[in-house]
């Protein structure tokens, strides 16, 4: 087993550690999105009306 360096994630894959990735650079809108995807698991929510919801905040639309 590798050793880990204390504060450093190890790398993984190609891209690094998924949490890397941002849906948004606000902090409570990236983890709200994240968490309603996660709901996908539970089948209470759909991946599709998930991003789409987030396409509409990021476009600025209003209904």
């Amino acid at each position: 087993m590798k050793k880990m360096m204390k504060g450093k994630m190890p790398s993984v894959g190609v891209e690094g550690h998924w949490s890397a990735d941002k849906f948004s650079d606000n902090v409570l809108q990236d983890a709200l999105i994240r968490h309603a995807l996660g709901l996908t698991y539970l089948q209470m929510a759909d991946v599709g009306e998930v991003l789409e919801t987030f396409a509409k905040f990021k476009a600025g639309i209003q209904q």
